[in-house]
């Protein structure tokens, strides 16, 4: 590899992030090169003070060399103060000009001590004195930071071919030739080593970059699919082949009451906006019970509970049931704003039908494509208990009612015969919440018509419970009434 391509590579041109990750890096590596050259001059000083004589270095050698000695001693200052420090998001061009004057200072304070040192010592001493700095100027050789690590290691090679020189070591062709050829040599791998920082700077930078766009991916598929099945899938647990299992789960079908006049009445944007809002706040909901999200059909939505992951039969119907009666609320909410803004006239209500029983999960359709879903007879017999609701309200088979009757009041309803199914399904309607945990919501509906209030009965005396009895009674009648 030539020279001239070593340095076409080195000043190829960068992208402002590259340019600013290679000077965070040459930055650091810079800092440590700076504690190297220091500690090299250190034990360099150490030899040559055994070598010559400490009586030597008295007078005009100590002046360059005390300069040399503040300069490293600040280096190693700054190194010892950002040691165990992050790496920084940035270094500044001034930093980096301090750390190459640095550089070129310490070079040329310690040529300056080896020029004046030289005359006072004996022929030996100056070959052992030539001989250090020579290796001083190859002790930069390799460091990924050419700006810091040349300055110092040219004012060396230079005061070591002005020594060769002047003390007749060699003839100034040689001198001149052997210097070169090391400066050329250590130019040469700093580059290198260069070139190889900026080509895995670009590899990371390559892979944050494609980190990021498969996290902007991800986000955006994660809004296709239900979160389970996501998380599922990224974290491998989710096979994507053609597969199924038989789970017992509890299922969720919704939609909006006379939906078909609403679209008649409310321009196309309007609509798309009362709907996305609509969906998206059931959604919220869905996901904060922990409902595993199936599909939308048009102002339909279907939940289930149970697969991937499940509580128990029991707490799932109940987190299900939960969630149908959050969602009544907060559509009455929804309906209250939308009606102060004006946007309808007419009421925006939900029906919700819940089932639990057998169902096939897993991914049905083709290895091209396929859908993580449920079917199954449960499956269609929610959907029809979904028709069957009051408008508002919310129906429960026996099987899910049996599960959450101790914590959900219900109302059993007249038994319906549904297409597809020989016998009457015995339904129930949610009336009301017996957990403590939603004594205060559950009030909150009554004030509003929609649940009755809950009744604690395991904390009710005799006397307190007869009295329930007569007030029950009472109010039954004006109900009727």
């Amino acid at each position: 590899m030539s020279f001239l391509t070593l340095w076409k590579g080195a000043k190829s041109i960068m992208s402002s992030e590259l340019a600013r990750e290679l000077r965070v890096h040459e930055g650091v590596e810079g800092s440590n090169a700076i504690v190297i050259v220091s500690l090299g001059h250190v034990f360099a000083f150490i030899v040559i003070a055994y070598e010559v004589g400490l009586e030597a270095l008295i007078g005009v050698p100590a002046i360059p060399l005390g300069i040399s000695l503040l300069l490293n001693i600040t280096g190693l200052r700054a190194y010892w103060r950002v040691r165990n420090r992050a790496l920084p998001n940035d270094i500044s061009k001034r930093r980096m000009r301090t750390l190459v004057i640095s550089s070129l200072m310490i070079g040329l304070s310690w040529s300056a001590f080896v020029i004046i040192l030289l005359p006072l010592v004996d022929a030996n001493s100056q070959m052992v004195i030539i001989i250090f700095s020579f290796i001083a100027g190859w002790a930069c050789i390799g460091i990924p930071s050419p700006q810091v690590g040349l300055p110092f290691s040219f004012s060396i090679m230079l005061t070591t071919w002005i020594a060769m020189i002047w003390l007749d070591i060699f003839d100034w062709e040689v001198a001149s030739l052997i210097t070169a050829v090391s400066f050329i040599i250590i130019v040469a791998f700093n580059l290198q080593a260069r070139i190889a920082t900026i080509a895995r700077i670009r590899l990371s930078l390559a892979n944050v970059s494609m980190n990021e766009s498969l996290e902007r991916v991800s986000e955006q598929l994660a809004k296709y699919i239900s979160p389970q099945l996501y998380q599922g899938i990224t974290s491998g647990e989710q096979k994507v082949v053609i597969d199924s299992k038989r789970k017992k789960l509890t299922i969720f079908f919704s939609d909006i009451a006379n939906f078909t006049e609403i679209t008649e009445q409310l321009e196309s944007e309007e609509l798309t906006s009362l709907l996305n809002e609509y969906l998206t706040e059931m959604s919220k909901i869905a996901q904060k019970h922990g409902a595993y999200f199936d599909k939308f059909i048009g102002d339909a939505m279907m939940f289930y509970f149970g697969d991937p992951e499940t509580k128990g039969i029991k707490e799932d119907a109940v987190a299900c049931v939960f969630m149908a009666i959050e969602m009544q609320r907060r559509l009455r909410d929804l309906q209250t704003d939308w009606r102060e803004k004006g946007l309808i006239d007419r009421p925006f209500e939900a029906r919700i039908g819940i089932n639990t029983g057998y169902c096939t999960v897993g991914n049905f359709g083709s290895e091209d494509r396929m859908d993580y879903t449920i079917i199954g007879g449960e499956v269609n017999l929610t959907a029809r208990m979904e028709a069957h609701a009051e408008v508002g309200g919310i129906l429960m088979a026996a099987e899910t009612y049996s599960l959450v009757s101790d914590r959900i009041a219900g109302k059993e309803q007249q038994e319906v015969n549904m297409k597809g199914f020989p016998q009457p399904i015995r339904t129930f309607s949610v009336e009301g919440i017996y957990d403590e945990d939603y004594e205060e919501s559950v009030q909150n509906d009554a004030e509003r018509g929609y649940l009755n209030p809950s009744i604690n009965y395991g904390q009710l005396s005799g006397s307190e419970r007869d009295r329930a009895i007569v007030e029950l009674k009472e109010a039954m009648v004006q109900l009727k009434a």
